[in-house]
């Protein structure tokens, strides 16, 4: 069985999660348990990682 999102897709979906996430929900809390639930998903995985580098990345800019 093949994936249906395609990478750019499954890329704009996380990050729709991660921006429209509930309020008390930190950024933090909300990649990780993204992580948990995409553990079995190793391109998913690699672009939490990628967009936890780029959260980190805004906070040393400020």
């Amino acid at each position: 069985m093949e994936p249906t999102n395609t990478g750019n897709d499954q890329e704009s979906s996380i990050r729709w999660l991660l921006e429209n996430r509930r309020p008390e929900v930190s950024r933090d809390q909300a990649l990780r348990t993204l992580r948990i639930a995409l553990a079995g998903d190793c391109q998913a995985v690699c672009l939490l990682d990628q967009m936890d580098g780029e959260n980190d990345s805004k906070m040393f800019d400020k």
